[in-house]
């Protein structure tokens, strides 16, 4: 920020919220099944467990082939690189 250049915060309550979810729209959430690939074994546990947490089914592979033959198996949601 430059010096003298002025911001403006607004206040929380005067931005505008996204619409509440009914229960009806959460019943119909159900988990994802991630095909996950990546290089670094830290990153791939550290996401794997953050998706998992977060109720998703998870499947690690080592690589984009890997991946590739997963998703021919059918019944992948997300692959992620």
């Amino acid at each position: 920020m430059a010096r003298g250049e002025r911001i403006q915060l607004v206040p929380s309550s005067d931005r505008p919220r996204p619409p509440a979810r009914s229960s009806s729209d959460t019943a119909e959430l159900r988990p994802a099944r991630i095909v996950y690939a990546d290089d670094d074994r830290l990153t791939r546990e550290a996401l794997a467990a953050t998706l998992r947490a977060a109720g998703h089914v998870v499947d690690i592979v080592e690589d984009g082939q890997e991946a590739i033959e997963r998703v021919s198996q059918g019944g992948v949601d997300l692959v992620m690189l």
